[in-house]
């Protein structure tokens, strides 16, 4: 699929951020978050970041190609999305994949933002600067380590901040009767979501050099 302007906007990154933070009720952590979210939006580098989601969004969304493995993966353990709905997707409109896309974009943003906020004492400094060179460092990570075994505080926090988002991903599905049949498909869309969520927050975390 092919989406004009790919990188992530002042105002892209504003609601995300007003998302994760809306609802908060300590007000010690708020300080804190907008502080480092003051910090951090002029050095936001929103093309490098647009670039690495949407390259491996449209990866991901891809039904055409054969077989099951998507980029990053070593296994066909975590399928790509595409794969699971080939018939479904290639049945739907632009609009509706493009929709498809934008919440898969706002889950992922939402947890890159996660790590931005969360992760170090201090906000970290960008160290990979070029767009190709941080999408390639990114991508053969994003499957090393699943979801349940990442820290008990950043799961806490990734939960919290993305909220809603992983399940506007199905509630699409089921808007829309995207659907497989065996009841093993709900849980296997469930850890792909899962993974895009790690995703979101290792990009932060190559981005930073870590």
């Amino acid at each position: 699929m092919e989406k004009e302007g790919v990188a992530i906007t002042r105002d892209q990154l504003e609601r995300a951020f007003k998302a994760i933070t809306e609802n908060l009720n300590d007000g010690e952590l708020s300080r804190m978050l907008n502080s480092r979210f003051d910090q951090f939006r002029d050095n936001f580098e929103g093309l490098n970041i647009g670039y690495c989601l949407h390259n491996f969004i449209v990866a991901e969304l891809d039904f055409k190609s054969p077989g099951v493995r998507g980029i990053g993966r070593l296994s066909k353990h975590v399928p790509r999305f595409g794969s699971l709905y080939r018939k479904q997707l290639s049945q739907i409109d632009q609009h509706k994949m493009e929709v498809l896309y934008d919440l898969i974009q706002d889950l992922m943003l939402k947890s890159y933002l996660t790590g931005v906020l969360m992760l170090g004492e201090e906000l970290q400094e960008i160290k990979v600067n070029n767009n190709i060179q941080l999408f390639e460092n990114w991508i053969p990570n994003i499957y090393v380590t699943p979801f349940n075994v990442l820290g008990s505080g950043l799961q806490k926090a990734l939960i919290a901040f993305c909220g809603s988002s992983p399940d506007k991903v199905i509630d699409f599905l089921d808007t829309n009767k995207i659907k497989r049949k065996g009841f093993l498909r709900r849980d296997k869309i469930s850890e792909i979501i899962s993974y895009y969520i790690v995703a979101g927050c290792g990009l932060r975390i190559t981005e930073t050099g870590k």
